[in-house]
């Protein structure tokens, strides 16, 4: 039963290069997963990279689901509730997406999974 992804999972699901294994860590590119240069920690684009950091979980998740057995397919990255179409002022058209992520979360924090549906 799948309760978790791998970081392999996420690394196919992300463009090219955005997730690195490097001297014992898994780190992920910004940059590469934006499309934008990140120059300093005072730069913003901290809303779009998590936005597009779940999107790559999802896609994830489907992937791995594909072959999962009745039950055991993991649940933890909702696809995201898309609201209503508004038009600015500036004559862009935007729409509010609200994306959720559950866990299974043991008291000690230290092991987190994801639920199976």
């Amino acid at each position: 039963m799948a309760t978790d992804l791998t970081f392999q999972q996420i690394s196919e699901a992300l463009p090219a290069g955005a997730v690195a294994v490097d001297g014992g860590d898994v780190k992920i590119s910004i940059s590469a997963l934006t499309g934008d240069p990140v120059a300093a920690l005072t730069d913003v684009g901290v809303i779009e990279a998590i936005y597009k950091l779940l999107q790559g979980c999802n896609a994830a998740q489907a992937t791995s689901n594909e072959t999962a057995a009745d039950g055991e397919a993991l649940a933890a990255f909702g696809v995201g509730a898309f609201g209503g179409l508004q038009q600015l002022e500036n004559g862009d058209v935007v729409t509010q997406v609200n994306s959720t992520v559950s866990t299974i979360l043991k008291l000690n924090a230290d092991d987190v999974t994801g639920p199976n549906v």
